[in-house]
Order: C-alpha cells, then sequence, then structure tokens
C-alpha cells in the first residue's frame, strides 16, 4: 500500500479550483483533459501507487496557488500529453 503525504495550511484561498481523487492513469488522464478543458490548469498532481491526487486552479488564480504550493515544497505537475 502506498503512503500519502499531507499539507495543511490556511493560505490557499482560491475561488475556482477543483480537488480530486480518481483510481488508474487512464481515469487520472481523462478528468485532467476535462478539467484543463473547462480552463482550469493542474497545479498539484501526486501519485501513489494506483492512486491520483489532483488540485487545478483557475489560469488567474495559478500563480497564487504554485508559489504556496512551492512554499510547501510540492513541486509542479508534470503531464506527458
Amino acid at each position: 500500500m502506498g503512503k500519502w503525504c499531507g499539507a495543511c495550511t490556511d493560505k490557499l484561498m482560491l475561488d475556482g479550483f477543483s480537488w480530486w481523487i480518481d483510481y488508474g492513469q487512464n481515469e487520472m488522464e481523462a478528468k485532467a483533459n476535462e478539467e484543463m478543458g473547462e480552463g482550469l490548469q493542474p497545479a498539484f498532481i501526486a501519485r501513489s501507487g494506483n492512486s491520483y491526487a489532483m488540485l487545478f486552479a483557475m489560469p488567474e488564480q495559478f500563480d497564487e496557488a504554485r508559489k504556496i504550493l512551492t512554499d510547501l515544497g510540492i513541486g509542479e505537475p508534470r503531464l506527458k500529453m
């Protein structure tokens, strides 16, 4: 079983965001494509085994979200297209 690491903060205050947990790479890719099709950008994607946790932000809030995540030690997601 995979291990998860949580980051708790009161700094991440976004109006337009979505948070998803999916199981399976195909499901994660489908959800990521759906969210990006709606104009959201992936700020965070983590994988543990076959589970994926993802945070998407609106473009106007993406830089703020990434700065906070970077300050917390969370790197940018890498998606293969």
